[in-house]
């Protein structure tokens, strides 16, 4: 199952690229988080969303990058 991550792990970036903040969520708060980062960004903030869509294995890799690009990540569950 390890040698095969890349074809398991699966998860949605949305605006990443332009962030300061990331928002990371998944289940059921994921739409909230999605309608609270949308007026985030019609009001102007650089954020950008993370769905992890399984959870194990956990996309731990995909979650570091982000912090090694110097975003700043905040966890919703």
């Amino acid at each position: 199952m390890l040698s095969n991550l890349d074809e398991i792990i699966a998860y949605q970036r949305d605006n990443i690229e332009a962030a300061r903040l990331v928002v990371i969520s998944y289940g059921g708060t994921s739409r909230a988080v999605n309608r609270a980062v949308k007026l985030a960004r019609e009001e102007g903030y650089q954020v950008g969303t993370f769905r992890p869509q399984t959870i194990w294995p956990f996309p731990g890799e995909q979650v570091a990058r982000l912090a090694e690009e110097g975003k700043n990540c905040w966890w919703q569950r």
